[in-house]
């Protein structure tokens, strides 16, 4: 009785998306760039899980500058990972729990997300009975703090992929900015 729900989640994530046979990224008038498979709509996953995001460990000039950056990175990929898992909750996927991805990758020895490869994300989705599962990588990231104000930048690649075969369903590349601060003109 999922492939009525199924159905409409495919409809939902490609909505806005022009459905394509290569795996090359298009841009969207909102700034993001997107592939969606046909057989994402033709064939959607019933189970799905979302693995842990990867984070970059390599320092670079930001995090050389600015040490406290690269302890950010993880834990901007794992707040990353909840907010897209719980975004899911809108699609009509049944999903894995958060609890079961980490069980299932502590039994098989891949508790750190940067030492996921390809083989090993389909080892625990196929483990955990997914038919697809998301992988996401912060392949960018910085932040500059300013006395009254504050920018964060993310860069985020996401891919659905089917667990069978490793085929790219879906993928997409977002560029995230986060603004604080500024001075209050208030009197009072």
């Amino acid at each position: 009785q999922v492939a009525d729900g199924a159905e409409l989640s495919s409809q939902a994530l490609v909505e806005g998306h022009t459905l394509v046979e290569n795996e090359e990224l298009s841009e969207r008038p909102w700034g993001v760039k997107a592939f969606v498979s046909r057989e994402l709509k033709d064939h959607p996953p019933r189970r799905i899980l979302v693995l842990p995001f990867k984070y970059p460990e390599k320092t670079t000039k930001e995090t050389a500058d600015n040490p406290e950056l690269q302890g950010m990175a993880e834990e901007v990929a794992f707040t990353l990972t909840n907010t897209f898992r719980n975004q899911l909750t809108q699609f009509p996927f049944t999903d894995v729990e958060a609890r079961a991805v980490e069980q299932g990758l502590a039994r098989l020895n891949l508790a750190d997300p940067n030492g996921l490869d390809d083989m090993d994300a389909r080892k625990v989705a196929q483990n955990l009975a997914a038919d697809a599962y998301f992988t996401g990588e912060l392949v960018d990231f910085n932040a500059h703090n300013m006395l009254t104000y504050g920018q964060l930048n993310a860069q985020l690649e996401v891919a659905m992929v089917r667990a069978k075969d490793g085929k790219a369903l879906w993928r997409a590349n977002y560029l995230l900015r986060h603004h604080k601060g500024g001075f209050s003109l208030s009197i009072a």
